[in-house]
């Protein structure tokens, strides 16, 4: 099986800053992961129309983050995840019912966690 390859998408919005996971709450469908800075600036990551999601302390996630540190850069970041193990388990645990539409793996990383997400759509990060 290939290793999954992480492209860092919209790194301005993050520049380099290190963010915190400040709560993460799942309302009336749409998926958001409130973040915070070390100064107390906060971001907002919303998934509209997400699948699933999952989370782990960045010190349980080493496979991850040595993946990441093979084809990108470390650091609070959004990545598109290609070849990605998350998502053909989800196609395999789903029966393959989504196989024809277009859904993509995207892991946010923080300074704390590490989290993932099957989406329609990219996420919208505001202030």
């Amino acid at each position: 099986m290939a290793r999954p390859r992480y492209t860092a998408l919209g790194s301005a919005v993050f520049g380099t800053g290190r963010y915190a996971e400040e709560r993460i709450s799942d309302q009336a469908g749409t998926l958001e992961i409130h973040l915070e800075d070390e100064g107390g600036a906060k971001l907002s990551v919303a998934f509209d129309a997400y699948l699933a999601f999952r989370k782990m302390d960045e010190g349980d996630a080493l496979h991850t983050l040595q993946d990441i540190e093979e084809t990108s850069e470390l650091g609070t970041k959004l990545y598109l995840v290609e070849d990605s193990e998350y998502l053909r388990w989800f196609h395999f645990e789903s029966e393959n019912v989504r196989k024809g539409q277009e859904i993509a793996h995207y892991c946010l990383t923080t300074i704390d966690s590490v989290i993932d997400v099957i989406s329609f759509e990219p996420p919208t990060v505001s202030q």
